[in-house]
């Protein structure tokens, strides 16, 4: 079909990674709870040798950089009317918090900001991570100078495609929720002490509800990601993350692993590496903060 098409083959799916970042980025509170589901897997694969980091999707820190540098506090996506320039109000904000996360936007979203950044054309550069852009509403002359306007771009939002994608990103997280809360998977999942929703009563709620103490009993030890402090703590837990550190080749894998994995437990694991190794989580630490 030409969704496959599109999806799968036409640009080795760049255009579906982008529509399914632009789905976290306004589904927030599912991306943590998806990371560490996908984390999970990738340590089961320990059995069969270290996983490939780059082969770990994971959206947490893109979201983050996107949330946290203001871009939709600025340009409103379902607005296509309002018009935006690089002296329109709200574009200084909008640099400014991006100048303040910019270590963040650059590891993430492999986007380079600075003082000399021009408003619109970091905003155009960001949205296109998320497969959307503005375009141009013409220019007009204010003094001396020619200023250029420019406007939410409406087709890619209105595209059949990327309503699709929603879609099958809803059905999906609602089935998975359903089938993970019956089955008590969500007890192999840390969940942060702050979680109060039930899966059961509210399978779309993307809030697990904090495990039993009590262990599934059809997985086994080998299977079961750490579900508490005292698990991560144990010799075979910080190995793997000795592993995962050690396999870490930069900044965005280590932004990664920081999304799913305790920092005390980080902590304790990294005195366990070379210190070469050592050293260079310090200043990645430094660079991703």
């Amino acid at each position: 079909t030409d969704f496959v098409y599109r999806a799968i083959y036409k640009d080795k799916r760049k255009s579906l990674n982008q529509v399914k970042l632009h789905w976290w980025v306004l589904n927030a509170d599912a991306v943590a709870f998806e990371d560490k589901k996908e984390w999970q897997t990738k340590l089961k694969q320990f059995s069969n040798g270290i996983p490939f980091l780059p082969d770990v999707r994971t959206y947490s820190p893109k979201v983050k950089a996107i949330h946290e540098c203001g871009l939709f506090d600025w340009i409103k996506p379902n607005d296509f009317e309002t018009k935006y320039s690089n002296s329109s109000d709200g574009a200084n904000e909008f640099l400014d918090r991006a100048l303040k996360v910019r270590k963040l936007i650059k590891t993430a979203l492999g986007i380079t900001v600075t003082k000399d950044s021009e408003p619109v054309a970091l905003a155009n550069r960001i949205l296109s991570r998320l497969g959307l852009g503005m375009m141009s509403a013409g220019q007009v002359r204010e003094g001396k100078q020619r200023v250029r306007y420019y406007t939410f771009d409406p087709r890619p939002i209105h595209d059949e495609f990327r309503s699709s994608v929603f879609l099958a990103q809803k059905i999906r997280w609602e089935k998975d929720f359903a089938k993970m809360a019956t089955s008590k998977l969500e007890q192999a999942i840390p969940v942060s002490q702050n979680s109060h929703h039930s899966l059961i009563n509210n399978p779309s709620s993307v809030t697990a509800e904090k495990p039993n103490k009590e262990v599934d009993k059809s997985c086994s030890t080998s299977e079961v990601v750490v579900q508490n402090q005292e698990e991560w703590t144990k010799p075979e837990s910080i190995k793997d993350v000795v592993d995962f550190l050690n396999a870490a080749e930069d900044p965005s894998a280590l932004a990664a692993l920081r999304e799913f994995i305790p920092a005390d437990v980080l902590r304790l694991a990294s005195r366990n590496l070379a210190r070469d190794k050592r050293q260079q989580i310090r200043e990645w630490v430094l660079e991703v903060s």
